[in-house]
């Protein structure tokens, strides 16, 4: 031990100590590093891609126009409504291309955050096509066009916050949802 100027004695110095530690140490935050990017790695190999979540899901419908329409690849960081396949009534004409503009929203969005926020503008900049969500009588969400006063394509959500790989969060709800103008 030191004594310093004022009489008391002192302990190791802390740069004994460092120089004791630091070889330790570095392998120590070395693996912890390392286990970090195995966990991650892990993490991602099991989140499944939009694709194999729509094959898990049966919505057959929804991924062969995305498929035809090329745009399986552009929901990445998005939120997607994904119609169960009993919404395409008429087979795929059901489907008109200006859905997607309501039925995909810029950023990953869980259906807590959409249902908070209570109107959601989707990649359509119309103001008519604005999303607007609550819950029904039954307590399930609810997805409809802020441009319907009696919303007659009013969707539930069947099944909801299901991430997907490159950020993307699927819903998938009862009905498909036409933009304003689309409504007959």
């Amino acid at each position: 031990p030191e004594i310093d100027p004022g009489g008391a004695q002192r302990g190791p110095s802390m740069a004994d100590t460092d120089t004791e530690a630091a070889p330790a140490a570095k392998p120590r935050r070395r693996k912890r590093r390392n286990r970090k990017r195995e966990i991650r790695e892990q993490v991602m190999a099991m989140i499944q891609s939009v694709e194999e979540i729509l094959d898990a899901r049966g919505a057959t419908m929804f991924k062969e126009i995305a498929r035809k329409q090329d745009m399986l690849n552009k929901f990445n960081g998005r939120t997607v409504l994904v119609p169960i396949d009993d919404a395409f009534v008429d087979g795929l004409e059901t489907w008109e291309r200006t859905c997607w503009g309501v039925h995909v929203i810029n950023g990953p969005y869980h259906i807590g955050e959409l249902y908070a926020g209570g109107q959601q503008q989707p990649v359509s900049q119309r103001y008519g096509d604005s999303l607007r969500f609550g819950i029904n009588l039954q307590g399930k969400f609810t997805v409809f066009l802020q441009s319907d006063d009696n919303p007659p394509r009013k969707a539930e959500i069947m099944e909801a916050d299901i991430a997907c790989g490159e950020g993307t969060v699927i819903h998938f709800v009862s009905k498909i949802l036409f933009p304003a103008e689309d409504i007959v």
